[in-house]
């Protein structure tokens, strides 16, 4: 299976430009308000493999739910997962944006589901996965 690639970019623009605030009400107040903001625009596809379908937060975890343009039922779903999870983190740690984020001890969760709708995987990153995964790079 080709390597299924990873665009965050929803992400980075529902984190940019609060790096500047420092309360963490106010964070949680503006992330809520772009958060809704984007899901008016989904579903949306982000590449051939993948759709993004919807985005929710609830503190501290922002969700992330896409659908791969796969069949769950012939992919190794482990190997598929962790091939993600290493990408995500990789694009995750070239964003100083988010580092606001996880610093706040905000949390991750991605979850995938196949072409017909049944869930694949689901993996959370917390600040704990965040500075391991960046000290790395």
């Amino acid at each position: 299976m080709r390597y299924i690639y990873i665009n965050l970019i929803l992400m980075f623009l529902i984190v940019i430009n609060l790096n500047a605030n420092e309360n963490k009400d106010l964070f949680d107040k503006e992330l809520k308000k772009k958060q809704s903001k984007i899901n008016k625009d989904l579903p949306m596809r982000l590449n051939d493999m993948t759709d993004i379908i919807s985005t929710k937060y609830n503190s501290p975890y922002l969700y992330y739910k896409y659908r791969l343009m796969v069949d769950g039922r012939k992919i190794n779903r482990n190997k598929t997962m962790n091939k993600i999870k290493e990408r995500v983190l990789l694009k995750i740690c070239k964003e100083e944006d988010l580092k606001l984020f996880f610093d706040y001890n905000k949390k991750l969760k991605l979850t995938y589901i196949d072409a017909s709708s049944r869930i694949l995987f689901s993996f959370l990153i917390t600040k704990k996965i965040y500075r391991k995964s960046c000290k790395k790079i």
